[in-house]
């Protein structure tokens, strides 16, 4: 399957422009006497596809992160477990997919909120449950 996690489509561009401001506070601290003292500097290597563009400029930043932004994490959210009454429901409280019979979703994506933390532990309980909730259904 095509998977389109949608990263970067923020029509108003805030998620960029996010982006750009932690790179630019990083960039901050690397002028730091603290940095300048432990030899640190900022790898000016060219990113493929930027080199049209003066190295650490905005325009350069932009590029980068048209250019290497991804996801290291878990995607939770996306099928989102609320009551009947939020449209931007998925799932019940039983995970079950709103419409569709026979059909439950039992991984980080019924979670509503995005953690902080890692997920892992997050998912071993949804399977857990998700097992139970089978378990007496087919009792």
């Amino acid at each position: 399957p095509i998977i389109n996690g949608n990263y970067l489509t923020d029509e108003e561009q805030a998620d960029r422009d996010t982006l750009l401001a932690g790179i630019k506070k990083a960039k901050a601290f690397s002028e730091t006497e603290a940095f300048k003292k432990l030899g640190l500097h900022l790898n000016s290597n060219p990113i493929l596809g930027c080199t049209n563009v003066e190295f650490a400029s905005d325009e350069y930043w932009k590029c980068a992160i048209a250019h290497l932004t991804l996801s290291i994490s878990v995607p939770s959210g996306t099928c989102k477990m609320a009551p009947e009454t939020d449209k931007e429901g998925v799932v019940d409280n039983i995970l079950r997919v709103r419409g569709i019979h026979k059909l439950r979703v039992a991984d980080t994506s019924v979670i509503p909120n995005t953690l902080s933390a890692h997920t892992g532990i997050s998912e071993t309980m949804i399977g857990e449950k998700a097992a139970d909730l089978l378990k007496n259904d087919w009792k």
